[in-house]
C-alpha cells in the first residue's frame, strides 16, 4: 500500500512542473505581431525589428528579420506583447557571405536609412490589437 502512495506522489511531482508551466503559459502576452519588412517596396533583410510600447512601459518586443523581410515578435523569451500603441525601430544589415566555420572580420553594412534604427527618429507607430496582428513595415531610402 505504501508503495501505491508513493508511485502516485511521484508521479504527481513530475507532473507538477509540467502543470505550473501550463499555467504560466498565458503571460498575459494576448497579441501576435508578424509581417513584412521592405525597403522602397521590396523586401528586405536580414535584421532586428523592435517595438517599445508608448503607454504602460514594460518590455520591448524583438524580432529577427528574415532574409525575405518576414518577422514575428517575441517579449523576452515569451511569443507576443501586450495590445496597445508602439514605436518602432528597423535595423537592416549587409554582412558579406562567410565560409562555414569561419569568422567574419567584416563589419556589417547599415543599408536601412539610419532614422530607422531609433524608434524616436523612424516615425513608424502601430497599433497592436489582441489576437494575429499582420504589420508590414514600409521602409522609404528617400
Amino acid at each position: 500500500m505504501t508503495s501505491r502512495f508513493t508511485l502516485t506522489g511521484a508521479v504527481l511531482c513530475g507532473l507538477l512542473p509540467l502543470f505550473a508551466a501550463l499555467g504560466c503559459s498565458n503571460s498575459g502576452m494576448e497579441s501576435q505581431v508578424s509581417g513584412v519588412v521592405r525597403l522602397d517596396g521590396q523586401p528586405v533583410g536580414p535584421g532586428t525589428v523592435v517595438f517599445i510600447r508608448i503607454e504602460g512601459g514594460g518590455n520591448p518586443a524583438d524580432g529577427a528579420i528574415q532574409i525575405d523581410g518576414k518577422y514575428f515578435l517575441k517579449t523576452s523569451r515569451d511569443v507576443g506583447l501586450h495590445p496597445g500603441k508602439y514605436k518602432a525601430s528597423v535595423v537592416i544589415l549587409d554582412q558579406p557571405p562567410v565560409k562555414v566555420g569561419e569568422r567574419s572580420m567584416t563589419p556589417a553594412k547599415l543599408v536601412s536609412p539610419k532614422k530607422y534604427s531609433d524608434a524616436e527618429t523612424s516615425g513608424l507607430e502601430y497599433e497592436v490589437k489582441s489576437g494575429k496582428n499582420t504589420i508590414d513595415i514600409e521602409l522609404s531610402s528617400k
